[in-house]
């Protein structure tokens, strides 16, 4: 074994002599600090520019080994100056490795996405434009194999009230199946292989399972990867409508109380409620609500014996309702650019609808494009 340790950064060299009891310099978590920032030390340091990018995001995790003490301490002082959080430890000592989590970000003001979409790209070295289509991709993964630290930190970065960060343990998750559209033969495939499980299929593409362990999700994969056609989801990133079905004569006191604490429904508007339900027998009572708060919230609606019904919304398609426009010709520029609207082929008279269905995060993003324009515009479900 050496009895000595020569550590290099810039013009700086630190040789430590025989008997210096050494020291390992840690990343605690990755604080303030930037993939480009971790790049940078990596260079200065002289190591793999991914390795200590993965020891960041996966704080705490050893950066250096048997290093000399005073050139330990003083990288410290360095590093922490930059926004990174680290210490120096007795050589060897073992730095336990964190469990590593996935997250998604939800979309909660289409308004401020840019906002958003600009700290998510600082925080994880993509450009704007990438960082703000990862948010609008359903289910809006951004971070995965990451520590808590990094988690924490960039729920510091987002800006608050635009974006809700969810994450997860992978080893502890429930799991969807997404089954995107490809050939008979490979659907076919997937399919028997979930009948073999003993379930029942739930579409014959789209969202076809939901709710399998880890273990059973990660063998379907494995086995029908190679296709590119099965995601595996997190069910903590999916999101669903409720909503009250008919017919019904009449609310009970405990049921019109559930709609005002629940849904939100004002004490004197309860009456036009029971009006549009008996007149449509579906009223829409939330949106985007957690996997995780679901069963709650149907448990609380059949307690007083309401009919709710959930459905599953973050793959679905919606068109826009554009019903005024102050200036039809920028609005049909802006439906051309975010490809919602044919090149060439002018809007009819209003109101109208756009032509291409979107996701849900993108159809609000439009929504929202659309009000800056003095626009008035509507989401509606796309059924074809």
């Amino acid at each position: 074994m050496s009895t000595s340790a020569t550590l290099t950064v810039g013009s700086v060299s630190a040789v430590a002599t025989p008997g210096t009891a050494l020291r390992d310099v840690v990343v605690r978590s990755v604080g303030r600090a930037t993939p480009a920032l971790a790049a940078a030390v990596g260079k200065g340091l002289g190591l793999p520019v991914e390795a200590v990018v993965r020891s960041v995001y996966r704080a705490p995790a050893t950066l250096l080994q048997r290093v000399a003490p005073e050139l330990a301490e003083r990288l410290c002082e360095l590093l922490n100056a930059t926004g990174l959080e680290v210490q120096t430890v007795p050589e060897g000592q073992a730095v336990d490795a964190p469990p590593l989590w996935d997250a998604a970000a939800h979309v909660l003001d289409a308004h401020r996405l840019p906002e958003a979409a600009e700290a998510l790209a600082r925080f994880t070295g993509l450009s704007v434009s990438a960082a703000q289509e990862a948010l609008l991709t359903p289910p809006g993964v951004v971070l995965g194999g990451v520590s808590a630290a990094s988690i924490e930190a960039l729920k510091a970065s987002l800006p608050e009230g635009v974006v809700e960060l969810v994450a997860v343990l992978p080893q502890d998750s429930r799991y969807a199946l997404h089954l995107l559209p490809c050939a008979e033969m490979v659907a076919r495939g997937v399919l028997e292989d979930v009948r073999k499980l003993g379930l029942t299929p739930l579409a014959r593409e789209g969202i076809i399972a939901i709710d399998l362990a880890h273990q059973t999700a990660q063998a379907l994969w494995q086995r029908h990867s190679r296709t590119g056609a099965l995601r595996l989801i997190h069910t903590a990133f999916l999101r669903y409508t409720v909503s009250l079905h008919g017919p019904l004569q009449a609310f009970s006191p405990a049921q019109a109380a559930l709609l005002t604490e629940r849904a939100g429904v004002p004490a004197e508007m309860v009456p036009n409620v029971l009006a549009a339900l008996l007149d449509v027998q579906t009223i829409g009572l939330h949106e985007d609500v957690p996997h995780a708060e679901l069963p709650e919230l149907m448990a609380a609606y059949a307690g007083v014996g309401l009919n709710v019904q959930a459905d599953l919304s973050t793959f679905k398609r919606y068109t826009l309702e554009l019903a005024q426009a102050s200036d039809p010709a920028a609005a049909q520029r802006l439906l051309v650019q975010q490809a919602a609207w044919p090149a060439g082929q002018p809007l009819p008279a209003l109101p109208c609808h756009t032509a291409e269905p979107l996701s849900r995060p993108r159809a609000r993003q439009l929504q929202a494009l659309l009000d800056g324009l003095g626009c008035d515009a509507y989401l509606e479900e796309h059924h074809g």
